[in-house]
């Protein structure tokens, strides 16, 4: 659906107008800075005043990264010859030709003063650059820039990291607190539907470290232990009322339980 997504673009006049009539069949590989920011920060024209400043704003910052080296890209230089002067019909009746083309002030001879040639400089800007500088600067790419990434086949972050990694300590690995820590702080970023779900063996560490933490210090235990996990005390209590722990708790040969034994805990009393 690129496609269709590209003419939404070019609906908007503001992006329009900056894309050559004869290349618009299709998103373009490379942006322009101006191309560049109207696509990130579209306005209406003649409307709005000051969304046309904040798109100016953008692409002025971009040739600035551009200039600067900071954003890499293709620089082409254009030169814009300027256009030849009208011919000038002469009179035969009044003078020579080559009396005009001396004196006269008309003459097509005469030398043309501030016509000089002019240079333009445009840049042009890859996407996987322009991503990674949008990235540096914490800029989210809007709706057509990120329809345009898309299509050039390059992944926004979003996109990216919508699968999470393999965690570094995985769930077998969990033996003690410091290790269930690590290993539930690898998800705080996730939300809570997200995040694995709690077996039994890591609430009974869960509820030994509790035990201790209200042994050394009685208020705000809860509150510690739930911080250091990166979850809340209502979800602490929430899994210390679990009915596997609570069945946990009744079975003393449970080879977990000797184990939550020996960090000085006893479960009957837990």
């Amino acid at each position: 659906m690129s496609i269709l997504a590209w003419r939404d673009a070019l609906a908007v006049p503001c992006i329009s107008r900056l894309f050559p009539a004869d290349k618009r069949g299709d998103w373009p590989d490379c942006l322009t800075p101006g191309q560049a920011a109207a696509l990130q920060r579209p306005y209406v024209v003649g409307v709005d005043t000051q969304g046309r400043r904040q798109m100016d704003a953008l692409a002025s910052v971009i040739k600035d990264a551009c200039l600067s080296g900071a954003l890499p890209c293709v620089e082409e230089v254009k030169v814009i010859s300027p256009p030849a002067p009208p011919v000038q019909e002469k009179n035969p009746f009044f003078a020579s030709d080559e009396w005009l083309s001396e004196f006269s002030l008309k003459s097509t001879a005469r030398p043309q003063l501030n016509k000089k040639t002019k240079e333009h400089r445009e840049y042009f800007i890859k996407p996987v650059d322009l991503l990674a500088w949008f990235n540096s600067c914490e800029l989210v790419p809007t709706q057509h820039l990120a329809a345009w990434f898309k299509a050039q086949g390059v992944a926004l972050a979003t996109e990216s990291s919508s699968a999470p990694e393999a965690p570094a300590i995985k769930k077998g690995d969990v033996t003690d607190w410091p290790s269930l820590v690590r290993y539930r702080q690898q998800f705080v970023k996730l939300d809570a539907q997200k995040r694995p779900g709690w077996p039994v063996e890591h609430i009974v560490i869960l509820g030994a470290a509790l035990k201790a933490e209200k042994a050394s210090h009685s208020k705000g235990a809860t509150k510690r232990v739930a911080s250091e996990l990166g979850t809340s005390s209502q979800r602490v209590t929430e899994l210390l009322k679990r009915e596997d722990y609570k069945d946990w708790l009744e079975s003393s040969a449970s080879p977990i339980n000797r184990v939550y034994q020996s960090a000085g805990c006893n479960p009957k009393s837990a």
